[in-house]
């Protein structure tokens, strides 16, 4: 938020960096509402939202390549802590903010362990157990910000009541 204009909002600028991408718009989603909040026209590959100020919350921007697409991309920020920037292209990158920059360090850690995950040659129990061990030690990482309440929650079914009753416990309740 800039202070100094007295605003009340976050700016969310998006640039499109990639091929293959026709749709001429970009919906604002919370998917704790299962709502989309906003629709922006994608204008000169640029796009921008605006995000309240006195609240940090993941959100996500959900694109679809074309009008009919029936999957949608879901691209997910952290808005209320700053202006982002956001570039979608063949990876996403979201900058600006402290929260962005650790949801970003995510984001890549998780793509980059899962390519290693699936050239390692393991068994799929093995990747799973592996996996959920890198998620464990992601949240802890993030125990302190909003990207380890993400993480528990998009990922909650990889965990057993009791994992997940014990990793709530250990992030900023907060988050």
């Amino acid at each position: 938020m800039d202070t100094k204009q007295g605003r009340s909002y976050c700016k969310v600028k998006g640039k499109m960096v990639g091929r293959g991408l026709f749709s001429k718009k970009i919906m604002l989603y919370n998917e704790d509402l299962s709502q989309v909040l906003d629709v922006a026209l994608i204008e000169n590959k640029a796009f921008q939202f605006k995000v309240p100020a006195y609240e940090l919350k993941i959100y996500q921007l959900m694109y679809k390549c074309t009008e009919d697409d029936p999957f949608a991309i879901l691209l997910p920020f952290v808005g209320g802590e700053g202006d982002v920037e956001v570039y979608v292209g063949p990876k996403v990158v979201t900058r600006g903010t402290p929260s962005n920059e650790a949801l970003q360090d995510f984001l890549l850690a998780r793509s980059n362990f899962q390519d290693d995950l699936l050239l390692s040659g393991i068994s799929s129990e093995e990747r799973k157990a592996s996996f959920k061990d890198f998620l464990k030690e992601q949240i802890q990482q993030n125990r302190m910000n909003i990207v380890s309440g993400y993480i528990l929650k998009s990922f909650r079914n990889r965990f057993d009541d009791d994992e997940y009753a014990y990793l709530s416990q250990q992030i900023d309740e907060r988050f």
